[in-house]
């Protein structure tokens, strides 16, 4: 009798233990695909690739040893991606961007029709892991270039960039990026600036970006981005600044 209850509990523990973890492996299964409902990921070894269009607004705090200011700019944007398993490859292109910068040590003054372009070439390597079950890391190498042209000078830059990232995917519809960028500059300048000015500085992106899958191909997307730059950066026409900017993007997959 002892034996036939052994048996049988027995059982019974094995049949739960099993449904549990056949449960679990089930709930695995259906977080693991939803890191496919990124755009810009490909859910198979074929190719994935696509677009979209953006618009920047950001306004700039500059502090620098003889004067302090705030600038603001308009800017839109270009971007072009293609990805294969865990690896996606884009080119951005910010252009035709406006700025107006007000001088608010003394004499104050006002000056506009700032321009600033860059043209951003990145590769995404992601984990094909997930951690805490929700995020899945990815490392970013790239290259950005860039010039400005304004009431400071003319400015030509370029960096190489090593970043950080993760993707939390939330359901079927919408999802969180967000990654930290570390920039080495390098830049060329005009007459304009005096014998002396730094020709080199460090700076750093933090991004969060939030995704919406309108439908199978096309989807919008909405963040924001904290800059700082330090020693005299090609943006900062001075010696520190932070700048934080918001973005919108509509875009479109193909081959999802």
């Amino acid at each position: 009798m002892n034996i036939t209850k052994k048996i049988f509990s027995t059982s019974i523990f094995i049949a739960v233990f099993s449904s549990t973890g056949n449960v679990i492996a089930q709930n695995r299964e259906i977080q693991d695909s939803l890191i496919y409902t990124d755009p810009t990921i490909s859910k198979s070894s074929e190719y994935i690739y696509g677009g979209s269009v953006e618009y920047w607004y950001s306004q700039k705090s500059i502090n620098a040893s003889t004067y302090s200011a705030t600038s603001t700019l308009t800017q839109p944007g270009i971007n072009f991606f293609v990805g294969k398993d865990n690896i996606t490859a884009s080119l951005s292109y910010k252009g035709s961007g406006s700025s107006s910068t007000q001088i608010s040590t003394a004499p104050s003054t006002t000056y506009g029709n700032g321009v600033l372009t860059e043209i951003e070439g990145s590769v995404r390597i992601r984990s094909k892991e997930s951690y805490f079950d929700t995020v899945y890391p990815y490392i970013i190498l790239g290259y950005l270039s860039g010039s400005t042209d304004s009431w400071a000078g003319n400015v030509k830059y370029t960096s190489p960039i090593v970043g950080l990232g993760g993707i939390v995917p939330f359901n079927e519809k919408f999802g969180l990026r967000t990654d930290i960028k570390v920039l080495s500059y390098k830049q060329s300048l005009d007459t304009h600036f005096p014998s002396g000015y730094p020709t080199s500085s460090n700076g750093n992106f933090v991004t969060g970006n939030l995704y919406w899958n309108i439908d199978k191909e096309w989807n919008a997307q909405f963040g924001a981005r904290k800059s700082y730059y330090q020693g005299g950066s090609a943006l900062s026409y001075g010696l520190n600044n932070t700048s934080i900017g918001y973005f919108v993007m509509v875009g479109k997959t193909y081959n999802k």
